[in-house]
């Protein structure tokens, strides 16, 4: 796309911005919506953790906060002794 030239207050000629595609609004109204209303990453961890939290103590019997906090503080991938296959290489 060609610009036109616009003479400006003191008579030096500008450039006009070229203007800008569909697909550039498009863009551009994108990425405004995902800076103002995604939450920092930090922000959806805490989101996140909390509703996991929220759902174990629901649907979970007998769940209680310290087997939740004992649960993720020894982890999820700890071998166990009942492990019916092992790997052969290991």
């Amino acid at each position: 796309m060609s610009s036109t030239p616009k003479t400006g207050a003191h008579g030096a000629t500008t450039l006009a911005p070229p203007r800008k595609t569909l697909i550039q609004r498009f863009t551009d109204l994108c990425v405004r919506y995902v800076e103002r209303l995604m939450p920092d990453p930090f922000l959806f961890a805490v989101i996140l953790t909390l509703l996991v939290v929220a759902m174990i103590l629901l649907w979970v019997p007998h769940a209680s906060a310290k087997g939740i906090l004992e649960g993720w503080y020894q982890g999820s991938g700890a071998p166990t002794t009942s492990s019916p296959s092992r790997c052969r290489w290991c």
